[in-house]
């Protein structure tokens, strides 16, 4: 559903229309899912609304997911590669902490941006 993507003010709104459009689509299947997202996504609607955020993307997960794999070279590394992988990671965040404290920014993408200001 794309409520992800409206203003807390205007999810539950965005739901009863929701609900209005698909009245004659309801069958007991539908109801399920609807009692389901009400009894367990509504009363946390900021925890997974995104309206705002800069990124709507998860590449920075699927980034970090493959750049893990890519670093340890298989699925299933030993104790010692694992750990050896974690301090260097560590050292590589705590250099780009320093980075960002010291006011560097990152480069953002030209299409990204271009494409931000249009979905916005």
């Amino acid at each position: 559903m794309a409520l992800a993507l409206m203003p807390l003010d205007k999810v539950l709104n965005g739901l009863q229309g929701i609900k209005n459009s698909a009245q004659n689509l309801f069958n007991s299947e539908m109801s399920k899912l609807l009692e389901y997202f009400e009894k367990n996504w509504l009363s946390n609607i900021e925890l997974w609304n995104l309206f705002g955020f800069d990124s709507r993307i998860n590449n920075a997960c699927e980034g970090y997911h493959n750049r893990v794999s890519s670093r340890l070279h298989r699925r299933h590394p030993n104790i010692w590669q694992l750990i050896n992988f974690i301090t260097m990671e560590e050292k590589r965040v705590e250099n780009i902490r320093f980075q960002w404290s010291a006011g560097a920014s990152r480069i953002k993408n030209k299409r990204t941006v271009a494409l931000q200001k249009r979905i916005t």
